[in-house]
């Protein structure tokens, strides 16, 4: 029988020995667990005042929080709300904590969302400049990093490109992202960010 050769590291060894890193993580979810629970209260204001732009099969009450450890390689919670996933359209903010990384807020619209809401959005866009937003230029929605992959700045992206290319396009994606340290704002921006978005689907 061949038996594999492990090598651990003594800085892995350490990990491995260090019992309340993992007490700490399960502490530290809870708390981004219960941020997210009022986060979602102020979501529920400021959807309220949109809710004419909002489909009406959207989920405004509940939304869903979960949680994972591998999104490249590292742990995150991810609260959907408001949300509408189906085989038809997407209509879903996203709000994300990736451990190691930062907090963002990613707006998401596809199928019926997109084109019914596409000539307001392209009327508007232009309004996110200065605001810290990004776009997402990659071939699929389902990436989160701000890698220049898959984001670029709003600001970039009307430079050298045209509405064209988003009249064209299968989906829109914009996002915003915050360092961890900013955790206390983060409910606050949060709210700010999808009255942002939710102002894009405005006719006016």
């Amino acid at each position: 029988m061949k038996y594999t050769k492990i090598a651990i590291s003594e800085e892995e060894l350490a990990i491995l020995n260090n019992a309340e890193f993992f007490k700490a993580k399960r502490k530290i979810t809870d708390q981004i667990s219960t941020l997210f629970a009022e986060l979602r209260d102020a979501l529920t204001e400021e959807a309220a005042k949109h809710a004419s732009n909002i489909p009406a099969t959207t989920d405004k009450t509940m939304g869903k929080l979960s949680k994972g450890e591998n999104y490249l390689d590292l742990p995150y919670l991810i609260l959907d709300f408001p949300k509408l996933f189906n085989k038809e359209t997407v209509f879903a903010f996203r709000s994300m904590c990736w451990w190691g990384n930062f907090f963002s807020f990613q707006f998401h619209l596809s199928g019926t969302a997109w084109e019914d809401r596409k000539a307001n959005i392209i009327k508007n866009i232009a309004k996110l400049e200065g605001q810290g937003f990004y776009i997402c230029i990659h071939a699929s929605p389902w990436h989160f990093h701000f890698d220049a992959d898959n984001y670029s700045t709003i600001e970039d992206y009307l430079l050298k490109h045209s509405t064209t290319e988003l009249e064209h396009a299968s989906f829109f994606k914009i996002g915003r992202k915050y360092p961890l340290s900013e955790w206390p704002a983060v409910i606050a921006k949060g709210q700010e960010t999808l009255a942002f978005c939710l102002n894009l689907l405005e006719k006016n």
